[in-house]
C-alpha cells in the first residue's frame, strides 16, 4: 500500500510505503523518491502503530507551517486512534474525517490524483518490464520505480481535486450534487480508490520490526489544507 499526502502551497509529501510483511529488510527502503517513508505489517494495510508513527513525521514536518492545518481523512480506524487524535490535537492540526462511503466523491486524491497515477504506474512498469526483462517486481526494486512514479505526480491533479470535490474553496451545493450523484450511481468523473499496491518478497540481510518506519532526506514544508490518501 502507498499512502500520499499533498499539502496545500507546498505539494505532495514524500510518499509513505507499508510492505506486506512481518519485517521490514533495509533493500526494500534503498533507491526510492527523497524523503520516502517505509513500514511493514502483516497484511499490508495500515494499522494504528504505523499511523502514530507518521504522525509524528507529519508533525515534524509541519513544525514550521501557520497553524491550524486542516487534515482530511476517510473514516479507517487506524486513522483515528486516541494517541493519533491526541497528538495532532497538541499541535493544532485539526482531524477532518470524510462521512462514511464518501471518499471516492469526496477525497481529493480519490477524485482528481489517483486515475492519472494508475495511468503512469502502468507506463512506469511497461518500461521497467521490457528493460529489465524481469517477470516480477520484488520490494527491493519498488523504490526505485516508486522515484519514477513520483516523478510524474503532478500538483494541478490535487488542485482540481480539491476543486472537484467542493472542499477547497467550499462549496456546499458541490460537495452534496457529489454524494447524491454518486448515490444514484452517477460517476460524474469520480474516480475509486485503487486497491493497494503490493509486490512478491525479497531477501536481505537484516531488518526491524514492522512498527518502524524508515525516513529518508527531509524536505521543504510550508502551508494549510492538507489531504492524504491511500493507493
Amino acid at each position: 500500500m502507498c499512502f500520499f499526502v499533498y499539502l496545500q502551497l507546498v505539494g505532495y509529501l514524500p510518499p509513505f510505503t507499508v510492505y506486506k510483511g512481518l519485517h521490514l529488510y533495509d533493500t526494500w527502503t534503498k533507491g526510492g523518491p527523497p524523503g520516502a517513508l517505509y513500514s511493514g505489517t502483516e497484511s499490508g494495510w495500515m494499522m494504528d502503530c504505523v499511523f502514530e508513527a507518521w504522525m509524528d513525521f507529519f508533525i515534524t514536518f509541519t513544525k514550521d507551517i501557520p497553524k491550524p492545518i486542516l487534515l482530511l481523512f476517510d473514516g479507517h480506524g487506524s486513522h483515528l486512534t486516541y494517541c493519533s487524535v491526541k497528538r495532532a490535537m497538541d499541535n493544532n492540526i485539526i482531524i477532518l474525517c470524510l462521512p462514511p462511503n464518501t471518499s471516492h466523491a469526496l477525497q481529493p486524491l480519490d477524485v482528481g490524483v489517483f486515475a492519472p497515477l494508475k495511468k503512469s504506474w502502468k507506463n512506469v512498469l511497461k518500461t521497467w518490464y521490457r528493460e529489465s526483462r524481469q517477470q516480477k517486481v520484488s520490494k527491493a526494486t519498488f523504490p526505485y520505480l516508486l522515484k519514477n512514479l513520483f516523478a510524474s505526480v503532478k500538483a494541478e491533479h490535487a488542485v482540481k481535486g480539491c476543486q472537484g470535490c467542493g472542499l477547497l474553496p467550499i462549496n456546499k451545493e458541490k460537495v452534496i450534487r457529489r454524494i447524491l450523484a454518486t448515490e444514484k450511481g452517477s460517476s460524474d468523473n469520480i474516480q475509486a480508490s485503487a486497491a493497494p499496491i503490493t509486490t512478491p518478497a525479497a531477501v536481505s540481510t537484516t531488518s526491524t520490526s514492522s512498527s518502524t518506519i524508515f525516513a529518508g532526506p527531509s524536505t521543504s514544508s510550508g502551508p494549510s489544507a492538507t489531504s492524504a490518501g491511500e493507493l
